[in-house]
């Protein structure tokens, strides 16, 4: 969970992969609930899934590849919590 409503969350989630250099980046977001996707330089699909969970709340979700990447995960929703 990260406070924040998921618009304002989606945006730090698109700039943090900037910040990362990651390729491909694209995002949209609503009020209720937003996605950013990007690709790795390996080629592996970085897929963000944010809902609202509550007041000023929202749920986030990092997939990395297909089969997941725990470390580079972690890193994402880091610098999500620093850039909201």
């Amino acid at each position: 969970m990260i406070d924040g409503t998921p618009d304002k969350v989606t945006k730090a989630a698109r700039s943090s992969v900037e910040d990362m250099k990651l390729d491909d980046v694209g995002s949209n977001s609503t009020a209720i609930d937003g996605k950013v996707t990007a690709r790795t330089a390996q080629g592996q699909n970085v897929t963000i899934d944010i809902e609202q969970a509550g007041d000023n709340v929202s749920k986030v979700t990092v997939r990395v590849g297909d089969t997941g990447d725990q470390a580079v995960s972690q890193e994402i929703i880091d610098r999500i919590k620093n850039n909201v």
